[in-house]
């Protein structure tokens, strides 16, 4: 994704540390800045194009998204978050994750997903290797 978006192979992190490092220096830097173009773009991610029938699906991608950014970042777009909100999401997303392990395969993974691990493109995360999925 770093090289689809200009980013030279010498300035990328090498480790997912490295990247979280990062992202925290510069969301709470004065770095950066909401520009007219970043919030098009904003807006488009929070409230994409969608058909009438998935509009409901629209308010679980804001709130994922808001619960997601860096707390200068929701500032810097105006988008509004607090604590009350940001406990919900994680007690939610808590709740998620001890569901989901017992889906079917079929539920869990998008079927683009599922190709790439069949491909090996994707490793296979460790609790699905003795699945029958490799």
């Amino acid at each position: 994704m770093a090289r689809l978006l200009g980013l030279a192979e010498a300035n990328m992190p090498e480790t997912v540390d490295d990247l979280r490092s990062y992202v925290q220096d510069m969301a709470y830097s004065d770095q950066l800045a909401a520009t007219p173009q970043g919030r098009h773009i904003a807006q488009q991610i929070l409230f994409p194009p969608v058909p009438d029938v998935l509009r409901p699906i629209l308010h679980l991608n804001l709130q994922i998204t808001n619960a997601l950014l860096p707390e200068p970042i929701r500032k810097m777009y105006g988008l509004d978050w607090g604590p009350k909100r940001q406990q919900a999401f994680e007690l939610s997303f808590a709740a998620v994750r001890k569901i989901i392990p017992h889906l079917p395969t079929s539920l869990r993974l998008f079927p683009v997903t599922h190709k790439m691990m069949e491909l090996g493109e994707v490793p296979l995360p460790r609790h699905m290797r003795n699945m029958g999925l490799s």
